[in-house]
């Protein structure tokens, strides 16, 4: 579990080094549950305006103790202002939700200008494995996207990429782990990892393109 929160954690802050946000930004982490990983994000860059947002409030009363502002909302129906939010991270929400586009939609509609969306969630290997161990619930995950398909989707509504990554080769740590994933993204054998993650900036209109 641990290794699993470190994961995320330095994936989200990799990536947020190609996202030109100060300090003084507001943050949204949407699907917070204990905070652990955005906290880590949060002490990383020294963020002024955090909120964890969740909609269950057991899982908020465990984020108070990582995260400076919790908020009890749905993804779909966030109580923020048009244009008002720098940046949100959306981690292990999308297998989760029916219904995304209209999760997308509130996401354009709170994000300014120049907002940035991070999202990541298992690959399908990783559910699949999560789902074999027990780690996910069959009647909680609605979906499997691949890298390709969230991609595609968030494109869909206005935004584009900046940067995406497939990470994290085992949820348990072993003695040179961190070297063995360098070298087999190296072999390009990135669809052997259980984590992925899709970094867009929203275009001036958030809506569906026509298709």
């Amino acid at each position: 579990m641990q290794y699993g929160i470190h994961c995320r954690a330095e994936a989200l802050i990799r990536h947020f080094a190609q996202l030109d946000c100060s300090v003084s930004h507001t943050i949204l982490d949407i699907g917070t549950a204990d905070g652990l990983v955005f906290c880590k994000l949060a002490k990383h860059y020294g963020f002024r305006l955090c909120i964890g947002i969740d909609i269950r409030l057991d899982y908020l009363r465990a984020a108070c103790a990582n995260v400076p502002y919790v908020v009890q909302a749905d993804g779909k129906r966030l109580p923020f202002p048009d244009r008002s939010i720098d940046a949100i991270i959306c981690t292990a929400v999308f297998k989760h939700i029916r219904g995304l586009e209209r999760l997308l939609e509130e996401y354009g509609r709170v994000l300014n200008q120049e907002g940035k969306l991070v999202a990541m969630d298992p690959t399908p290997l990783g559910i699949r494995l999560g789902l074999l161990l027990r780690h996910f619930s069959q009647r909680t995950i609605v979906q499997i996207l691949s890298l390709r398909d969230t991609e595609q989707l968030l494109e869909q509504y206005g935004f584009t990429t900046i940067s995406k990554e497939r990470f994290m080769l085992t949820p348990v740590p072993f003695i040179g782990c961190e070297v063995l994933e360098r070298v087999l993204k190296k072999l390009n054998f990135e669809f052997l990892f259980l984590n992925q993650v899709v970094c867009v900036g929203r275009g001036l209109d958030a809506l569906p393109r026509t298709k």
